[in-house]
């Protein structure tokens, strides 16, 4: 059984004291951690917009922060340095975990708020599925679906299309686990399920034609994947 963290969209700033819509970044942070923390897990995931103006000082907060885990893995959101980010805190692309393979995919664009999978990505993708055999989850920024939001889904996955083509190829995915909606999201496309987490800050209002804020707290997914293929999931938000 594995064990994990999925915290997202924390948009740490070179700012100690910087708030994204009145919500205190850091503080909010350390709020979720010291929550999440009541159990342990194998793998801590952190899927973008980790910071949020892509400066060393605030990866080198985070790297401070995310020191606890036996093991981390960091992908980029649109928000993010790549460079910096990769000089910070671990940026592995795949990993092999108690039967399951964990896949990060970098769907950032530079100058840009959505998502696009470049090919060398889509390539790296099909290679890894066509050479594995156990159960796989895809980590990723931006949501590959349609959230049923006009502003968000303007943002998503550009080429959501070719990314579920290739995955629909393949029968070993078992879950698409993303961030940037900043809201809890949970479906199935066919046999793959698709998993969004909320940010560690604050929330958007789903099913929202324009930019809208939810009153959610901040809040973390953990998930409990077994070596049968079976995943276990629950979204978490701080006490209000």
């Amino acid at each position: 059984m594995t064990t994990i963290l999925h915290l997202t969209d924390t948009h740490i700033a070179n700012e100690v004291a910087y708030a994204l819509k009145g919500v205190a970044v850091r503080e909010s942070l350390k709020a979720v951690l010291a929550h999440a923390r009541r159990q342990d897990y194998d793998l801590w995931l952190a899927t973008g917009d980790l910071a949020h103006d892509g400066s060393t000082a605030a990866y080198r907060w985070l790297a401070e922060a995310l020191d606890a885990p036996p093991r981390l893995a960091c992908l980029a959101g649109n928000h993010d340095d790549v460079q910096h980010l990769a000089t910070a805190l671990p940026m592995p692309k795949s990993l092999e975990m108690d039967g399951w393979r964990i896949v990060l995919l970098h769907t950032g664009e530079p100058g840009e708020d959505g998502g696009h999978l470049s090919e060398s990505e889509l390539s790296f993708l099909e290679e890894t599925l066509s050479a594995v055999t156990q159960p796989t989850l895809i980590a990723l920024h931006h949501p590959p679906v349609a959230l049923g939001s006009r502003w968000l889904d303007a943002i998503g996955l550009s080429n959501a299309g070719e990314f579920w083509r290739l995955v629909e190829r393949h029968h070993g995915v078992r879950a698409v686990l993303f961030g940037h909606a900043h809201q809890a999201y949970d479906a199935h496309r066919g046999a793959v399920r698709l998993l969004g987490t909320p940010s560690t800050c604050v929330q958007f209002l789903p099913h929202a034609d324009a930019f809208a804020l939810d009153a959610r707290p901040p809040g973390y997914r953990t998930l409990r994947l077994s070596p049968d293929g079976r995943l276990d999931t629950a979204v978490h938000y701080l006490p209000a």
